[in-house]
């Protein structure tokens, strides 16, 4: 009766013992503080995908701007050079008018042949400098807006700073970072999304520069050109009998 008796405490106490303390866990609770972190990772989630659209719509805009402005200087050349065999193919005719009048217009050519050789080279250089000129302006703005891009990161090292010293891990100092990361994954996008177009936006406005430095040469050439030209013809003229 008695071992019965001590049978019967034995598994009281080891039945009560195990109600008091419950099969240890490894899975820790999850607390407001690990409801941060996880909201954050998931921000940090939406910006890198922000980040790497906008890098490559912003080097798709640098790309094209440049095989344009490669294509435009390329297409300039070739009129300058088209002009200047015009111009050296009229100032042939008028040899071949000397040559069969028997005269020589050396004295006329002298001078005025390196002329025409200066006013191509010059207008070539330019040509090459404005369009330079012009894919410096569109470089520097692309990568102005990449780093724009990239610095949102900042916004999210910086909400989890917050999260890290809010070590008591209070609701009172979680919860309002909680509400700036909800309005982080809409507004950060938006922002790296402003940014890019008003990069994209300026890269339109500026390609167009590059004809401007294509006309403007090739205008400036023809003009030099022609003025060289009929000063030789004139000199021409006045040795022809």
């Amino acid at each position: 009766m008695l071992k019965q008796i001590v049978c019967t405490l034995v598994v009281a106490h080891f039945g009560a013992a195990f109600v008091a303390n419950p099969v240890q866990s490894d899975i820790v609770p999850f607390t407001l503080y690990d409801q941060a972190l996880k909201k954050l990772e998931e921000l940090r989630i939406i910006v890198d995908s922000a980040i790497a659209s906008a890098k490559l719509t912003l080097t798709s805009a640098s790309t094209s701007h440049h095989k344009y402005a490669d294509e435009s200087l390329a297409a300039a050349d070739v009129k300058l050079r088209d002009e200047a065999d015009k111009i050296q193919g009229s100032i042939q005719d008028m040899q071949n008018i000397a040559n069969g009048a028997g005269v020589s217009i050396h004295s006329c050519l002298r001078l005025t042949q390196p002329q025409l050789e200066r006013a191509l080279a010059d207008s070539q250089g330019e040509l090459a400098s404005c369009v330079s000129g012009v894919n410096g302006e569109v470089d520097t703005n692309i990568n102005d807006a990449k780093r724009g891009v990239d610095a949102t990161t900042g916004d999210v090292d910086d909400l989890l700073a917050q999260i890290k010293s809010c070590t008591t891990g209070s609701i009172l100092c979680l919860s309002p970072i909680i509400r700036q990361i909800d309005v982080d994954k809409v507004e950060l996008p938006e922002l790296i999304e402003t940014e890019v177009h008003k990069a994209v936006t300026l890269v339109d406005t500026l390609t167009p520069k590059v004809d401007h430095c294509s006309d403007s040469n090739v205008s400036t050439y023809v003009t030099e050109a022609t003025t060289i030209l009929q000063s030789i013809e004139d000199c021409v003229n006045r040795i022809l009998p």
